[in-house]
């Protein structure tokens, strides 16, 4: 039985799966955390809601469990707060109070999904120890992040660019911006940017050097002539809630925009489509 003082004892649905290539983290942040995958679960999502093997795990509660879902969305999540999480659940649902000593993840967790209005399956999961390294070990692991992402250029804000690689200026002010037509707006995925997201979409060029325009590209600036932007926005430390409120606030009023998104920056689209 696992000690409550030092770890958690999991109770996870599904068969083990053999272990991932390793985390591969930029350089910048490979100096402050490293990540280990301590365990990882296949669930099969054809036998939703009959009996499924289970394996035990014994995790910190800092450890962080990646829920892996059909379409590929993952979250993740600290194990002591997906055991508060699961203990409201319970009580919700008046499905009995939970052991004490033993989380049970169900292998029907799911989330409700915006997309569809269908719930999000678990087809897997993941247990990971994230640890501060070296000097930066007394830190918060959100602040050593959000020092990380700060570095990253460009700076976050909103831009408008001339393509996915070249900006032209950073928007700072509404005025910089008018609601006479409207704007296409890129939305980068987790520990990513515009440019990691959207780069391949950028003008390159051949062998022979000779610059090539990718027709997508080229059809998108015609259709928008000077008014696609770019949002370089923190993913890790910053949640999309805050994302989104970063770009309506320097967005006008009655601002038409049409939405490019790539993973998590799909999250921040249906935000800012919120009335």
């Amino acid at each position: 039985m696992a000690n409550s003082d030092t770890s958690v004892r999991l109770r996870l649905p599904g068969r083990e799966a053999a272990p991932t290539a390793e985390t591969k983290l930029h350089p910048d942040i490979a100096q402050f955390l490293k990540i280990k995958e301590k365990k990882a679960i296949a669930v099969d999502v054809s036998l939703r809601g009959a009996p499924v093997e289970t394996v035990a795990f014994d995790a910190r509660p800092d450890d962080v469990v990646e829920l892996q879902y059909e379409g590929g969305l993952c979250q993740w999540i600290r194990v002591d707060q997906l055991r508060d999480d699961l203990k409201k659940r319970a009580s919700l649902f008046a499905t009995g109070t939970l052991d004490e000593n033993e989380v049970v993840i169900p292998s029907d967790l799911g989330t409700p999904a915006t997309r569809g209005g269908v719930d999000l399956l678990l087809k897997g999961l993941k247990i990971l120890g994230i640890d501060p390294v070296g000097d930066v070990a007394n830190l918060a692991v959100r602040t050593v992040i959000s020092r990380f992402e700060d570095s990253i250029q460009p700076a976050p804000g909103l831009y408008l660019l001339s393509d996915p690689r070249t900006i032209e200026r950073q928007v700072r002010d509404m005025k910089d911006l008018d609601t006479r037509a409207p704007y296409l707006l890129f939305l980068h995925g987790t520990a990513s940017s515009i440019v990691g997201s959207f780069g391949d979409l950028a003008p390159a060029a051949d062998d022979a050097n000779n610059p090539v325009v990718p027709e997508e590209w080229n059809a998108l600036s015609h259709k928008y002539q000077g008014r696609i932007l770019g949002l370089q926005h923190k993913t890790l430390s910053v949640s999309p809630v805050q994302n989104a409120l970063d770009a309506a606030r320097l967005l006008p009023v009655g601002t038409q925009l049409h939405l490019v998104s790539h993973s998590r920056g799909g999250l921040i689209g249906e935000l800012l489509c919120l009335n």
